[in-house]
């Protein structure tokens, strides 16, 4: 069996201060003992990779095969930026037991 995990969002472009929702979805062999989704920003460059988990969400009770809505409230800041020595990137991550997927998205 092909195991999947995806995080769909409803929307690659979002307000500070809005809402940020979407869809994730998983498909294992067994089934998991942690399913967590995540918020979070980054912030990548020469010499400096380190992430900032703003919230999360545990699934209670999950199956080996199973879909799931998922929103939550974004804080002011900090925007999403893109320079020449640093960015700052958004996104929400799907982790499920040890092994994740992520979908970027822009915060302006």
């Amino acid at each position: 069996m092909n195991e999947e995990r995806k995080v769909d969002l409803d929307s690659t472009s979002c307000k500070p201060g809005g809402r940020v929702s979407g869809r994730v979805a998983w498909k294992c062999a067994d089934t998991p003992r942690q399913v967590e989704i995540r918020l979070f920003w980054q912030v990548i460059g020469e010499g400096v990779d380190e992430a900032h988990v703003v919230d999360s969400r545990e699934i209670q009770f999950p199956s080996a095969d199973q879909d799931d809505r998922f929103e939550f409230s974004l804080p002011g800041q900090p925007y999403s930026y893109e320079g020449t020595l640093f960015s700052i990137k958004w996104g929400v991550e799907l982790l499920v037991d040890d092994r994740a997927s992520v979908s970027l998205f822009s915060m302006r």
